[in-house]
């Protein structure tokens, strides 16, 4: 689940057929985040656990693990706690080492809320992160963690309440396919409620704020941190020897996600990571990839809507005005092709918030910039 503020109640007529488009540039793979990850072999000793995409608004981030010589590091833990349970369970099967280092690749629930099934399987584990993602899961994540809990009952009700009366908001009846999808949240939503509730929070031990170099035997591991992008903490994990990296949120497919997210900064950050030598790239969500063409549509998307809301702002527009004004339709159907899920994806967790807080950076007193939270001291 990515903050309750990701899902406001969304209009089941958003999840209608569409014109015939092309499709999409990433393909989705739909399935239930609640039913564990796909394995895949990336290099020796290196897999990726990528999570199903979901047709509802509760997401699970990907994970890595890097096993070297003398113990394990793994890459986002994931807020599914059943898949995250799974992973462990896989790791076990891999290796009779343990996990000696999880890192967090920024605050986000969907890729922080299973550090404590980590810590509970494997108690010597150190916890990683930037300063900046420790800031924010001490801040930010501790109360959209209260308020996601206090928040999804209602939400839940109104759901119930829709299918209930077998409506939408206009009084027009609901389709079957807008049944299924109201119920299919109903599912999702209450499932991930339980795990919220019983989650054991465990934040980062270790903090580092450019770069760190993990050692597993003769293996080594690299974080590195570009500055704020997606969000003001960033960590992105390389393995040099077998050329892998773990982007975080930097990347996520099929569609991007933007909320508290840096428009102006990503490109850079963006161009940091593809300068990389990596030819595999663990996004944080959606599939491995084998080259940065999808990272280069991303940054070219960030770049035109950064462009044009400066437009809009030099013109005197509000913000409802610049969202008007900004057209992104070919690069959205480059994203989103005619899949509705898809599409409200784009529009709703990338494109409203993106021209939001590119708005909010370039009308700011402080010259245009928000600034990141400041920086935890370095445990240990």
């Amino acid at each position: 689940m990515r903050m309750m503020r990701r899902y406001p109640l969304v209009a089941a007529a958003l999840l209608a057929a569409l014109p015939a488009m092309a499709a999409p540039q990433v393909v989705p793979r739909y399935g239930s985040v609640f039913d564990g990850s796909v394995q895949e072999r990336l290099a020796k000793g290196v897999y990726a656990f990528i999570a199903p995409d979901s047709k509802t608004p509760y997401f699970n981030g990907n994970t890595l693990v890097v096993i070297g010589d003398d113990g394990v590091l793994v890459v986002d833990s994931g807020d599914a706690l059943s898949a995250t349970r799974q992973t462990i369970a896989a790791i076990k099967r891999l290796t009779p080492l343990p996990v000696r280092y999880l890192v967090n690749t920024h605050w986000h629930w969907d890729h922080t809320l299973g550090n404590g099934e980590y810590r509970a399987a494997f108690p010597a584990v150190t916890i990683i992160s930037t300063s900046a993602t420790r800031a924010l899961m001490d801040t930010k994540g501790r109360e959209n963690l209260a308020g996601s809990i206090a928040g999804i009952p209602p939400y839940l009700d109104s759901l119930r309440q829709a299918l209930g009366a077998g409506t939408r908001r206009d009084g027009t009846p609901l389709s079957a396919a807008d049944r299924a999808s109201i119920q299919a949240q109903i599912d999702d939503l209450g499932r991930g409620l339980v795990f919220y509730k019983e989650a054991t929070v465990a934040g980062p031990d270790v903090t580092f704020d450019r770069e760190l170099t993990v050692r597993l035997g003769g293996r080594v591991v690299t974080l590195l941190a570009f500055g704020p992008g997606n969000t003001a903490g960033d960590a992105v994990v390389y393995v040099p020897d077998a050329r892998v990296v773990a982007s975080g949120d930097l990347i996520v497919a099929p569609t991007p996600f933007a909320y508290d997210s840096f428009i102006f900064e990503w490109p850079a950050a963006m161009r940091r990571l593809m300068a990389l030598d990596a030819s595999i790239v663990v996004p944080g969500h959606g599939p491995v990839m084998r080259d940065w063409a999808y990272a280069r549509l991303v940054t070219e998307l960030l770049e035109t809507v950064g462009a044009q809301v400066r437009s809009a702002v030099a013109r005197g527009l509000t913000l409802e005005a610049a969202r008007a004004s900004v057209d992104v339709a070919g690069l959205r159907a480059r994203f989103a092709g005619s899949d509705p899920i898809l599409v409200r994806n784009f529009d709703q967790f990338f494109l409203a918030p993106a021209v939001e807080a590119a708005f909010k950076d370039v009308t700011s007193s402080a010259g245009g910039r928000r600034r990141p939270p400041p920086a935890a001291r370095p445990a240990g």
